[in-house]
């Protein structure tokens, strides 16, 4: 089977175990209404640690500069990294639950056939600090890979406007390129870890090991996969923005807009659940379909 016909075939398989894309929508919902909780969280704290300052500024109807001014000190910076960085861990965590059981259903979906949401528990326990764990190397490799551009950035954006270098903007445009590049490859580099892990009973480190071997064994297929994972998530992603850009053009139609935006998104979670299962699909097809650990399958052939 190519490519295109496990894609195809993902596409059939989230359509006929509708619970898996229920578990990722939930997923969606509540990193959004956490994420949320958090923005308030941090805007409280801001205020209460530059109370004395903001109170006579926001008084004087002060401009945004000065406002972000008075509040952009090195205490409330150290108070945001730290909360800020509990609740990144937070976040993950939550993700990583809802990710990992559905990542299990999927595993049990190419098993057997089909899933149900009673799989959802012991997959998402079994797997979870793995998925956790994997994430954040994941991010961390962005984070190095995010650093030149920022810095970059950062540099632009304490210029005063008009004097911009072209070194400076040399600088930006090498970073962004970078960034692009090796990120796409990076992304290859770790294409299957997910599926190994949930496959495998594989740790984090373990299951990044094995995904660089099986690249390197298949890296047309891997290379395809990837690049075929992308263009349909962009593809929805460009879809969605054109069929709402009317909508949010008319301010008549904020809530219809709004209402359509969440719609839109839980499109894109609908395209990112077909992505992993092709994924884990091109996975199974490239390891022969061997499953190496069998003993903690929730589900029971007739």
């Amino acid at each position: 089977m190519g490519h295109f016909g496990r894609l195809v075939d993902s596409g059939k398989d989230l359509w006929r175990n509708p619970s898996l894309l229920g578990v990722l929508v939930l997923q969606y919902a509540i990193v959004t209404l956490l994420g949320i909780l958090f923005g308030l969280m941090d805007i409280a704290l801001i205020a209460s640690l530059n109370g004395g300052t903001l109170g006579p500024l926001l008084d004087q109807g002060a401009p945004q500069e000065a406002l972000i001014g008075a509040v952009w000190n090195a205490k409330t910076a150290i108070a945001l990294g730290v909360v800020g960085g509990v609740q990144f861990l937070l976040l993950t965590a939550v993700a990583s639950w809802f990710t990992a059981g559905a990542y299990g259903m999927i595993r049990n979906l190419l098993l057997d056939g089909s899933t149900a949401l009673r799989e959802f528990r012991p997959m998402a326990r079994r797997f979870v600090w793995r998925i956790f764990r994997f994430t954040l190397l994941r991010y961390a490799l962005l984070a190095v890979l995010t650093a030149p551009l920022v810095f970059s950035f950062l540099g632009i954006a304490g210029t005063t406007s008009g004097l911009v270098t072209p070194g400076q903007m040399a600088f930006f445009t090498i970073a962004l390129i970078a960034f692009v590049v090796i990120g796409l490859f990076v992304m290859l580099l770790l294409l299957y870890g997910d599926a190994v892990i949930v496959f495998e009973d594989a740790g984090a480190l373990r299951a990044a090991k094995r995904t660089l071997l099986l690249v390197r064994r298949h890296p047309w297929t891997s290379l395809v996969t990837g690049l075929l994972s992308i263009a349909l998530l962009a593809l929805f992603a460009i879809i969605i923005s054109f069929l709402l850009a009317p909508l949010r053009a008319a301010k008549q139609a904020v809530v219809a807009s709004e209402g359509l935006g969440i719609i839109g998104n839980v499109l894109l979670v609908a395209a990112g659940t077909v992505v992993v299962i092709f994924i884990f699909r091109t996975y199974r097809s490239i390891t022969g379909g061997v499953v190496r650990t069998v003993s903690y399958r929730t589900r029971k052939k007739a």
